[in-house]
């Protein structure tokens, strides 16, 4: 089975070809051979109308794959029939050839990245404001509402997007486009 795309209106058009042991990448002419037991992770998302999944292997990087594609003038195409069908297959050959993990939502670690990022800013702002004295009271109260403020918003902002192991023999359909 192939699957075509391109990301973006400016990026260069990807092919991917389901092999029986690999799966092979081609982009700008170049072949990338990604044998099946070396993936390591399968992450299906969803950002309005588009589906990504993203696959994560040992020694060869990961790829995004993308269920819309644009055409050389940047007109966005949506090809939801060929991803949902491309995305079976591919969890067939995993199930049958690899232990990857499979989940949904966000990525915990970059989340986890994310919160840690806030942390350390809120710590500097903290040694910054009990330097300088910016707000009169207690300072780690301050500190304590901004740092509890800023973790709401962003663990809110992940709120749908949370999480989720599945099974690769059922894949959850809200991650899926409606193959009509």
């Amino acid at each position: 089975m192939e699957y075509g795309y391109r990301n973006g209106s400016k990026e260069k058009d990807i092919t991917i070809q389901l092999q029986k042991y690999e799966m092979v990448v081609i982009s700008d002419g170049a072949k990338r051979a990604i044998p099946y037991s070396e993936i390591t992770d399968i992450r299906l998302s969803k950002k309005r109308k588009v589906y990504q999944l993203q696959i994560s292997s040992l020694d060869h990087g990961s790829v995004l794959i993308s269920s819309h594609s644009f055409k050389q003038d940047g007109a966005p195409i949506y090809q939801a029939r060929a991803y949902f069908a491309f995305i079976r297959v591919l969890h067939m050959h995993l199930y049958e050839k690899s232990k990857a993990t499979y989940s949904t939502g966000c990525d915990l670690v970059r989340l986890l990245f994310q919160l840690g990022i806030w942390s350390a800013f809120v710590f500097v702002l903290y040694l910054t404001e009990d330097y300088f004295d910016f707000v009169s009271g207690n300072p780690m109260m301050v500190i304590g509402i901004v740092f509890t403020a800023g973790v709401l918003l962003l663990l809110g902002s992940k709120l749908n997007q949370w999480p989720k192991r599945y099974n690769p023999l059922n894949i959850p359909i809200h991650m899926l486009p409606a193959a009509n």
